[in-house]
């Protein structure tokens, strides 16, 4: 993440692939103006641009896609 006039910051601590320096993030929308759930390993993650630490989301094991609503409120997802 990059503010204006500001350096970048990681939003995860998840390991990267050191050749490409990326992650296996497969998905990623903001969920509010200072929220971001993405998917990785079949599994949703929630982090903060404050705490920059994800956490898994309970109930969210298995899900290999997803996708917010326009209103944020509501999720749908694929899940085995």
């Amino acid at each position: 993440m990059v503010k204006p006039g500001e350096q970048p910051v990681a939003l995860t601590n998840f390991p990267v692939k050191p050749d490409a320096l990326t992650s296996d993030i497969d998905r990623f929308e903001w969920a509010a103006s200072d929220e971001i759930i993405l998917s990785k390993d079949n599994q949703l993650w929630n982090v903060s641009t404050a705490s920059l630490k994800p956490q898994p989301m309970e109930g969210f094991q298995g899900v290999s896609i997803f996708s917010l609503s326009a209103d944020k409120r509501t999720i749908a997802f694929v899940q085995r």
